[in-house]
């Protein structure tokens, strides 16, 4: 006779109690862990993805490129939680949105643009915790709103717009754990702007983060942790990468700056964090050594990075913003 715990074992298999990433039993499914990291490839017309863990000379795991994508310019790239892909289509002033895992020449299955969106400029894009999708206007220091899954011509649902808003050129934008939302600009001297979840209208920020100790004058990377870190990416001047405090307002200090020769961030032009806590990092040469690098979380000084992922198999040409899904 076989013991009773091989039975039971025989049993909870059968009903699909057990095993990683069941669909059956009794508990919540897991949801898969992050695994590429995309990149809006600007002067390459292209999104290209790498695996989070490339290091080195490697071509993209993806490479959205060709007539059929519609890309002109990319500047921006967000990914919603089901995985669709959103381009900010700077030459064209429009959206692009690809199905989830979409590869090659492949056409956009949405497009957002029109004279009802109020697209004007279009430099950053990010998708908050409900799946509402936000587009900063970098000419009419404006932030539009839209509802999830919108395509074709809608009016948004919210602008941001105004005076009291104090927006100037506003490029990149990320979210705290409480959906609030916040914005990087590119105007020199511009801080860093923190806006309640749900604002629309022309309302003043609820917080302001200046940085005396490392001014983000240019700031076109932005990201927050999971502990609601917030991580400024500096393009060109003054280049690298500060870490603030969460909460961090007015002129407080990065408790962290990633800087140096070492760490190839003079122009960086685009960051995320993956669900580790890991910084990826867009960085601009000029010179085709354009790189996406990886530093830990507690990464500070001028200290070289984890991973380098450049080359001329890269593809990366110009590489604005970063996602991680």
């Amino acid at each position: 006779m076989r013991p009773r715990s091989y039975i039971l074992v025989l049993l909870a298999l059968a009903l699909g109690l057990g095993g990683c990433g069941s669909s059956g039993g009794g508990g919540p499914i897991t949801p898969p862990a992050p695994t590429l990291a995309y990149v809006a490839n600007r002067d390459a017309g292209s999104i290209v993805g790498f695996m989070l863990t490339a290091n080195g000379n490697v071509a993209p795991a993806v490479n959205i490129s060709g007539g059929n994508t519609q890309l002109s310019t990319p500047v921006a790239v967000a990914v919603d939680s089901s995985g669709r892909i959103y381009a900010a289509n700077d030459a064209a002033t429009s959206v692009l949105i690809f199905a989830s895992g979409a590869n090659g020449n492949v056409a956009p299955i949405g497009v957002l643009g029109g004279s009802n969106t109020q697209l004007t400029g279009v430099e950053g894009i990010a998708i908050d915790h409900d799946g509402f999708i936000y587009v900063s206007n970098f000419n009419s220091n404006s932030i539009v709103v839209f509802n999830p899954g919108a395509a074709g011509n809608p009016s948004p649902t919210r602008l941001i717009a105004g005076l009291l808003t104090t927006l100037n050129e506003p490029v990149a934008m990320a979210f705290d754990s409480n959906n609030n939302l916040y914005v990087g600009q590119h105007a020199t001297n511009s801080p860093l702007l923190e806006f309640a979840a749900g604002s629309s209208g022309n309302v003043p920020p609820i917080a302001a983060l200046n940085g005396q100790s490392f001014f983000q004058s240019v700031a076109d990377g932005l990201a927050l942790d999971s502990a609601n870190r917030i991580i400024v990416g500096n393009y060109c001047s003054p280049g690298g990468v500060a870490i603030y405090a969460a909460g961090a307002s007015g002129n407080a200090s990065p408790v962290q700056v990633i800087k140096g020769p070492n760490t190839a961030t003079g122009c960086v032009g685009g960051l995320a964090v993956d669900s580790s806590n890991n910084i990826y990092v867009a960085n601009i040469t000029g010179t085709g050594s354009d790189s996406l690098s990886m530093f830990p979380s507690s990464a500070t000084g001028n200290v070289a990075p984890s991973r380098e992922i450049t080359g001329s198999n890269t593809t990366l040409n110009t590489p604005f913003s970063v996602a991680i899904h």
